[in-house]
């Protein structure tokens, strides 16, 4: 499980982790640790370039 440092220093298996520091352990670390979720970004559809084709025909009906 991963846990997120919460102390301003923390030996672990002789690794010195920092606060906010992601570790993954299945140690029980009381309360120097709190449990941490990675969180899912959705991704955004990219925008895209419009051809030119596409620019013309927005152009066409403005005018229209």
């Amino acid at each position: 499980m991963k846990y997120k440092v919460v102390i301003p220093a923390m030996f672990i298996n002789g690794v010195k982790y920092r606060r906010g520091d992601i570790v993954e352990t299945e140690e029980d670390l009381g309360t120097r640790v709190e449990p941490y979720v990675e969180v899912i970004k959705e991704e955004k559809p990219k925008r895209r370039r419009r051809t030119k084709a596409e620019m013309e025909a927005t152009i066409d009906e403005q005018d229209s």
